[in-house]
């Protein structure tokens, strides 16, 4: 079975569905105001942050596109929009830069350096969006497509999904000798909703973990979450993300669907069921509260 590849996994996001709204929309400005904040703290994986300028163009892009698309925003897009911005823009920017570069002289360049968007490099961001217009309008599309599909149906209807797989993680480690108390579910919730990001240490890992998020069913954050307890768990970063990770995922999910299927025949009379249901939600509010009080910065 051969591995995925990011360009060939993201090329199926960029296909517009009838049913889904990609207009261009203005959000309120209190949602504004929370993606400015997490696009501050945003970081992009394998670019140099000594370059302030490109750390400037692609954080204008990134607050820029997530503001724009017709999707509730929730903490955790900003990172995993910022992938999908590297992969489209990073190497437009070098290309733009050089450009910039040659049609100014050494005392302008010194004259900006320090200086945080003047008039002048406003309008070469201006120049330069309008450059990459396109690739523009197809990120938005991506990131629409991304977030309707793996993202919104964990958070609706009170993360009911999500609980029902926090249910199903907790067995499989169980059955690795591995207890975790549901109330502690938050510690993996940075990692799920922002599919692993944090965890990964290049953008070439980051794409590994998308590919297989992006191809797979939404069960496989859970799968990978078992894959990484061990890391996760002890807040280590994932050094290397092996080539061989799609067949490791495809292989538990037998176990995943399986554990599922045991958990509903647990569930069979009323009062097992609600009793669950009553315990799990109070859990899982305590573990919300604390993933949106403890949410890491990004390093």
């Amino acid at each position: 079975m051969e591995n995925l590849k990011f360009t060939d996994v993201i090329k199926s996001y960029e296909e517009k569905d009838s049913e889904v709204n990609y207009k261009v929309v203005e959000k309120p400005s209190e949602e504004r105001a929370v993606i400015k904040n997490d696009v501050k703290r945003t970081t992009f994986l394998s670019v140099n942050e000594k370059d302030k300028d490109k750390v400037k163009y692609l954080r204008s892009l990134l607050c820029d596109i997530v503001e724009s698309i017709p999707v509730n925003y929730v903490q955790g897009m900003s990172e995993v929009s910022s992938v999908f911005v590297v992969y489209y823009f990073s190497e437009e920017y070098d290309r733009f830069s050089i450009r910039i570069l040659e049609g100014s002289s050494k005392d302008d360049d010194e004259s900006t350096e320090a200086k945080s968007f003047s008039v002048e490099k406003k309008q070469e961001y201006e120049a330069f969006k309008e450059s990459v217009d396109e690739k523009i309008q197809n990120c938005r599309v991506v990131l629409t497509n991304v977030f309707n599909r793996k993202f919104v149906p964990l958070v609706e209807d009170n993360f009911k999904l999500y609980k029902a797989n926090v249910e199903v993680f907790i067995q499989m480690m169980k059955k690795r000798n591995v207890n975790i108390e549901e109330t502690n579910a938050y510690m993996f919730m940075g990692s799920v909703f922002t599919f692993f990001f944090r965890d990964v240490t290049t953008i070439e890992d980051a794409y590994k973990m998308f590919e297989i998020v992006l191809s797979c069913p939404l069960s496989t954050l859970f799968l990978l979450s078992v894959i990484y307890y061990d890391k996760i768990s002890k807040k280590e970063q994932i050094e290397y993300v092996d080539d061989n990770l799609y067949q490791s995922v495809i292989l538990l999910e037998k176990e995943f669907v399986e554990t599922r299927e045991n958990l509903k025949a647990k569930k069979n009379s009323f009062f097992s069921k609600n009793a669950i249901l009553i315990g799990g939600a109070i859990g899982f509010v305590v573990a919300v509260a604390l993933y949106r009080m403890n949410k890491r910065d990004p390093q």
